[in-house]
């Protein structure tokens, strides 16, 4: 059956979005992997790994860097609560780094900075959390676990509606152009009309992850301190 020009152009666009790079919007999705022809991976006998890069360069560091603290900012306006049950859980069991003069130093986000030992541990004793302190940060997290979990979940769905906002944008820079354009140029065109859709988008996965990787910590706590508790 002979397809009509609407329908080869879809199918054209359809083959596009899959050779796109997948953008990581949710739990269920992967990180993008490299995708070179043949012909190219046959250039390489070994790499040398002493040359690897391990760090970010310059500029992109600081983009990284940047991305991070607004992601903090996020999560801790976001999460407000859960931030300071766990400031006060760790102010019980842990120890603050201090200066010469006793004063407690704290970071960026304004947060109490805590010791470690020589193996990068946080120095920590659970004996000096009571029974009535722990039953109180139980009786918290039971309260609020609903209420995290269903910030998580809506900061999943705006990931989903972020991707699928710049699939959108990708195809509309698809289809623009006019002419006998190449399907790789058309795919170039839909990744240039997209870009600031997609970093969006990549974003709000970051924060969708994030806070899945939160509630998930809570959890973990809410069952250690029912444990205790049972001793």
């Amino acid at each position: 059956m002979t397809q009509t020009p609407g329908e080869q152009l879809q199918k054209q666009l359809a083959k596009a979005r899959e050779d796109a790079d997948r953008l990581p919007g949710g739990p269920d999705e992967t990180p993008l992997q490299p995708d070179l022809p043949p012909d190219r991976t046959r250039q390489f006998t070994h790499t040398n790994f002493q040359r690897m890069r391990t760090d970010w360069p310059g500029e992109d560091k600081t983009k990284i860097t940047e991305l991070t603290r607004l992601a903090d900012n996020v999560l801790a306006a976001r999460f407000a609560d859960a931030w300071w049950l766990l400031e006060r859980l760790y102010r019980a069991v842990r120890e603050p780094v201090t200066t010469s003069d006793g004063e407690v130093v704290r970071d960026l986000a304004h947060h109490v900075k805590w010791r470690r030992n020589e193996h990068g541990f946080y120095i920590e004793d659970w004996s000096r959390l009571g029974d009535a302190e722990r039953s109180d940060f139980l009786h918290e997290l039971t309260i609020h676990m609903f209420e995290w979990t269903q910030q998580a979940a809506q900061m999943w769905g705006s990931a989903m509606f972020a991707k699928g906002i710049w699939e959108e944008a990708f195809a509309y820079g698809y289809i623009t152009p006019r002419g006998k354009l190449t399907i790789d140029d058309r795919t170039q065109a839909g990744h240039l009309q997209s870009i600031e859709e997609r970093y969006f988008a990549i974003f709000q996965s970051l924060l969708s992850r994030r806070a899945d990787a939160l509630v998930r910590s809570l959890e973990r706590l809410e069952t250690m301190l029912l444990q205790r508790e049972r001793r």
